[in-house]
């Protein structure tokens, strides 16, 4: 049985959370805005992280492991998406960047927690997915060939890794 309240889902839940927020505002608000809430959403989620580095394994249920492997990844995805957040600038068009990061974190952080062949497919594709979204926003011929590639060379490996686990 999975326990909602379990401390081990709460930094998944916090960027989810913000993902979905920074979606919902992408119409409306200014970008700083949407960066400020994407930047809460992965701070409480990397103060969890950080609370949680020497406390012994929560249940997280059947699909997702809670170990300090999984912990380190999914920190370490979370700084990134905080780096990333920092240092990159938002152009024409970039309102919906933060909610794409931030679900891009979240297939990371359930990609580092997987304890199941499931979790491990759908957490790549969420990443993934959420990247190539991300690559081609720009929407100049240059990054729509890169999503275009990003997306066919995505569709191959998620092909091969199916295949593998059905092998398994």
């Amino acid at each position: 049985m999975i326990v909602w309240t379990s401390p081990a889902l709460l930094p998944l839940v916090f960027v989810a959370l913000a993902a979905v927020a920074a979606m919902v505002m992408a119409p409306l608000a200014r970008p700083g805005a949407i960066r400020a809430v994407a930047s809460a959403g992965l701070l409480l989620a990397l103060a969890v992280i950080g609370a949680r580095l020497a406390a012994p394994p929560a249940e997280a249920g059947p699909l997702l492991v809670d170990d300090p492997l999984a912990r380190f990844g999914a920190g370490l995805a979370v700084l990134s998406a905080l780096g990333i957040l920092a240092f990159a600038r938002s152009q024409g068009g970039g309102r919906e960047g933060p909610a794409l990061l931030l679900i891009a974190t979240a297939g990371a952080m359930a990609l580092a927690g997987a304890g199941h062949a499931a979790t491990l497919f759908l957490g790549l594709e969420i990443a993934t997915l959420a990247l190539i979204a991300l690559a081609a926003m720009r929407r100049s011929a240059g990054a729509v060939e890169a999503g275009y590639k990003l997306f066919l060379m995505a569709g191959a490996g998620a092909a091969v890794l199916l295949l593998g686990l059905a092998y398994i």
